[in-house]
């Protein structure tokens, strides 16, 4: 018997799958027994809810720590919500494995006894989330409180990941995603996102760790500093995104009316578009920069300052800033470029306002390029299903100087300008400045055409009897 039951004990243990079928707080049936069946099993169980509605957790937030791991999936962003009551969050991992979160709307959760994490918080847990929403979660002042949305803190393993996909996060009070670790964003909508007072990074705080970002939406964000983002790591990357309108409020803090970068590595951005972005206190509405950069193939193009001496880039640090087939220009109340500490050098790229920048390099154009305003122009539709968003850009006319005036040597791996797959990066004879190409029309003469000439019935049928005579008289002429 003692072997028979070692035996048992050897064979793997497996996943369960647990169904949730009712949006009561409790209970048979409930996601708080279902998340609470998985984890008193064995394996990365999973949870499949079926319900639809809103589910208010009235008791409190749901604790997960089940290292094994859990995949919880909702029937849709669209079919089911999740909120609560008593300013409690949704969800909290602690040494949870890897959790995997998709097709759920999160609302309103957490509250001023919960700024951090209003929805979802991580601890020693690697994440992925993917086709959920979240609206409107986070404390009830918005200040000193990190991750109105999610929070994740990688605790003693700085290299936990978190990824999100195709979500979206709208009015969240504190800086919506608030991580240290590896953070990697990609077809996601942040919007009207607010961080108060001094506070940083109203869409996405990065503490520690890295952060890539890749074809997404940030608009209307908010911030102290960092309107949109202010990460500060090991390696920054953004391509293929769009930040409009966001804006910083402290006009003692660092600026970034879209973003505030430092980095211990490289900072790379491409493919990119920064329009109609905001700093106030003479600070850089569009980029904040500290650390070594380079700036592919971006448009960054009427942003502006709430002051006479703003910047649309600022390099605070002691580092290098490369341009290539970037144009900078049209900032309202200051100049372009500013940053007495570090370098800037430029390949192909038009700064139309330097201001005492010396900026370095080959190709470079002045002037102040035409372009079209943000617009759908063939983009990327991203976000979650039912609340998905064109990915806008902006598209130079015929006629303007940024076309065909670019370099393909400083292109690098691009194979597509900013609206993806079907829109090559080199159109013609060069590659355009900026981040989205514009085809060149050829107008083509059309063909001249030659009428032919055609016999009315009464032609036809003469023509018809000639060919037989003919032919009966060539047949007599034989027999004779």
């Amino acid at each position: 018997m003692l072997a028979i039951g070692l035996a048992a004990s050897a064979f793997p243990s497996h996943a369960a799958t647990f169904t949730v079928i009712n949006t009561n707080d409790s209970g048979a049936g409930s996601l708080r027994q279902a998340l609470s069946d998985a984890e008193s099993g064995a394996g990365a169980d999973i949870v499949n809810i079926t319900a639809t509605g809103t589910i208010t957790l009235t008791s409190g937030q749901i604790n997960v720590s089940d290292n094994a791991g859990v995949t919880i999936t909702g029937p849709g962003a669209t079919n089911l919500t999740i909120t609560t009551a008593l300013n409690s969050r949704v969800f909290n991992f602690a040494n949870a494995g890897t959790v995997r979160i998709s097709g759920i709307s999160f609302s309103s959760a957490g509250g001023a006894a919960t700024c951090a994490g209003g929805a979802l918080a991580f601890d020693r847990t690697n994440a992925a989330i993917s086709q959920s929403v979240f609206t409107t979660n986070g404390s009830s002042t918005g200040g000193s409180c990190g991750g109105g949305a999610v929070l994740f803190g990688s605790g003693a393993n700085p290299s936990n990941t978190l990824s999100i996909d195709d979500s979206n996060f709208d009015r969240n009070r504190g800086a919506a995603v608030d991580a240290e670790g590896v953070l990697t964003i990609s077809r996601s909508v942040f919007i009207g996102n607010a961080n108060g007072g001094t506070d940083q990074g109203g869409a996405v705080r990065l503490g520690a760790g890295s952060l890539t970002i890749r074809d997404s939406i940030f608009t209307g964000n908010v911030a102290g500093s960092g309107g949109a983002i202010l990460a500060q790591g090991s390696s920054i990357t953004i391509s293929g995104s769009t930040f409009s309108s966001n804006s910083v409020t402290d006009t003692g803090g660092v600026g970034g009316g879209a973003a505030s970068l430092v980095a211990s590595g490289a900072i790379v951005i491409e493919n990119s578009t920064f329009t109609s972005n905001i700093a106030a206190g003479n600070k850089s509405s569009a980029l904040s920069l500290g650390g070594t950069t380079t700036l592919r193939n971006l448009t960054i193009v009427g942003n502006g300052a709430v002051g006479t001496t703003g910047t649309a880039v600022d390099l605070f640090g002691n580092n290098p800033v490369t341009l290539l087939n970037t144009v900078v220009s049209n900032q309202a109340s200051g100049v372009d470029l500013s940053g007495s500490l570090g370098t800037f050098s430029g390949t192909n790229s038009l700064v139309t306002d330097p201001g005492t920048v010396v900026l370095g390099g080959s190709g470079n154009l002045s002037g102040t390029p035409t372009i079209g305003a943000l617009a759908n122009n063939g983009s990327l539709v991203v976000g979650a299903a039912g609340f998905t968003s064109a990915l806008p850009t902006m598209l130079p006319p015929l006629g303007s100087q940024l076309i065909n005036a670019g370099s393909n040597a400083a292109v690098g791996s691009l194979s597509s300008d900013q609206r993806g797959a079907g829109f090559a990066r080199i159109i013609g004879a060069s590659v355009d400045i900026g981040a989205v190409e514009t085809a060149d029309v050829v107008l083509v003469e059309p063909p001249t055409t030659t009428a032919v000439p055609t016999l009315d019935v009464f032609a036809l049928l003469l023509s018809t009897l000639l060919t037989a005579l003919v032919g009966a008289l060539r047949l007599k002429k034989r027999q004779q």
